[in-house]
């Protein structure tokens, strides 16, 4: 056999024509779709590779085992008093562990990717779930916008842990303009909104 016609088999053999589709019960998942690059906390200059840019899903409703995953991290990783900032990065990142699926390639992959690069959204994932390489996935054969419940204390305004003390400062910056401004105790703030709610990229 010429090493041509080996090459041309190996190389039919790694696409993925030769990739079995996953089996399993089809189930429907909802959560935040966005592009996995727009997770990554290394600095991005535009030049990014490839393979950094899939789409990946947060599920926060679906199968019963997502459900009682989502009860579990509320339980687990939400303090009576609420979320610091070292609360807040834990729960982000055990939502990230455990609830993160990503999108397997595909024509419906493409799509959704294009639509979620720039922009997050909640969507319903109609697919089959597997895990490869370490990972959740979800073969994807139908989508559509959705909307999700949150569980209440994700939706609760946030109240600060320490107040202001004294009274506000009126700066004056011309006759007839002036800039009230409240003091802020020394401390530390997480910006943003997590993974797993559509605002995250707000």
């Amino acid at each position: 056999m010429s090493r041509y016609l080996i090459l041309l088999l190996l190389v039919l053999m790694s696409s993925s024509a030769w990739a079995q589709p996953p089996t399993g019960p089809e189930v429907t998942i909802k959560g935040n779709v966005l592009c996995h690059r727009a997770i990554m906390t290394s600095p991005w200059d535009g030049t990014s590779l490839d393979q950094d840019h899939y789409p990946i899903v947060y599920a926060v409703e679906g199968t019963p085992e997502i459900d009682a995953t989502v009860a579990d991290l509320m339980k687990g990783y939400w303090p009576a008093r609420g979320l610091d900032v070292r609360a807040a990065q834990q729960l982000n990142g055990a939502w990230s562990q455990r609830l993160a699926y990503r999108i397997a390639p595909g024509e419906l992959a493409d799509i959704i990717h294009k639509d979620s690069e720039w922009g997050s959204q909640l969507l319903a994932l109609t697919g089959v779930l597997y895990e490869k390489d370490g990972q959740r996935w979800i073969a994807v054969n139908k989508y559509e916008p959705t909307t999700v419940t949150y569980p209440a204390p994700l939706l609760a305004p946030d109240t600060p842990f320490v107040l202001p003390k004294g009274d506000p400062i009126a700066l004056k910056v011309t006759d007839t303009l002036t800039l009230t401004c409240v003091p802020i105790p020394a401390g530390n703030f997480l910006q943003g909104s997590p993974f797993y709610q559509q605002r995250y990229q707000d």
